[in-house]
This record gives structure tokens, C-alpha cells and sequence, in this order.
């Protein structure tokens, strides 16, 4: 068979779930919900925000409650790019659910004004079935105010994905 022909058409696996899809990639038959990382809710913001000091602080606009089930891997990821007004300002970024910290990242400025980004990432093996409400904070050092920078062309985000049963 060459790269160009599609397998037959019983050559996939049946699906173990009728709502799902599977799809071929190389040869290899896997579950759409594997690759497609299913988006369960996005926020986005493409406004600054300034002000920011040394206390957490909510990121206007990312956050969001979402409905999660029992027994699924979820994954929650933020980016912000962001400045200080003092050189050497550690800037540092957070997810929070349900009120509780579950992750942060931070960086050091480097010069006053210098953006960087800041990314956060927290996969959940299994969180409760239920509502469940996500945000983003954001803090800085130094007696300085931070600010995240966001346009339309750079917006700062937070997503959940849904990545499928803990069973996989």
C-alpha cells in the first residue's frame, strides 16, 4: 500500500464508545479525542491590564465554571505575556480552581518594561464530576506593577481540554 491509499475500510478497530471517532495517522488507528484534546471552555482576553502588584491578582477576563464528568484526564493551560515597571521583577502567573492554587510559573524580567510570557500547564487525573470554576492570577515583586499585554493579534488565554477516560 502506498502513502497515498487509504486502508480498507474494515481495517479500523471497532470504537469502544459509538460517540467516538477514531482516525489514521501513519498507519496507526487512534481515537480522535486523543489528538483533538476536546476544548471544553476558552477565555481570552485582548485588553491590558496594569496595575498588577505583589498580591494575586485576577487576569480580567480568564476565567470561566465549566461542568466536568467523573473518571477523565483534563488538562487546563494559560499564556500570558507580560511586563514589569522595575528591572529584575519576578512575574509569576497561576491557576487556580475552585478557589485553590493548583499551578504556577514564573520568570524575572530582566529589564524594566522587557515583556516575557508566561505559561502555565496542569493536567487533573481526575477531578470531581461536578462545577468547577477556573481563573488565572498574576503577582510581581520588587515593588513593581506588572501588566499583562494583550491584543487581538496576542490575545492572553486560558483553556481546558478534555483528554479523554482515565482508562486510555
Amino acid at each position: 500500500m502506498s502513502d497515498l491509499e487509504l486502508p480498507a475500510p474494515l481495517a479500523a478497530p471497532p470504537s469502544p464508545n459509538p460517540n467516538d471517532i477514531i482516525a489514521s495517522t501513519w498507519g496507526d488507528w487512534v481515537h480522535t479525542e486523543v489528538l483533538n484534546r476536546r476544548i471544553l471552555a476558552y477565555a481570552e482576553t485582548t485588553t491590558n491590564q496594569g496595575g498588577i502588584g505583589s498580591t494575586g491578582t485576577d487576569v480580567t477576563g480568564l476565567s470561566f465554571t465549566v461542568t466536568t464528568l467523573a473518571n477523565r484526564y483534563y488538562e487546563l493551560s494559560a499564556g500570558l505575556y507580560v511586563t514589569a515597571s522595575v528591572a529584575n521583577s519576578l512575574l509569576v502567573g497561576s491557576l487556580w480552581v475552585d478557589g485553590a492554587q493548583q499551578a504556577a510559573s514564573g520568570s524575572a524580567s530582566g529589564a524594566a518594561n522587557y515583556g516575557i510570557t508566561v505559561a502555565l500547564r496542569r493536567i487533573f487525573k481526575a477531578l470531581a464530576a461536578g462545577s468547577h470554576t477556573f481563573k488565572v492570577q498574576l503577582f510581581c515583586t520588587l515593588a513593581a506593577t506588572a501588566t499583562v499585554q494583550a491584543a487581538p493579534t496576542n490575545p492572553a488565554f486560558l483553556t481546558l481540554r478534555d483528554l479523554g477516560p482515565l482508562a486510555f
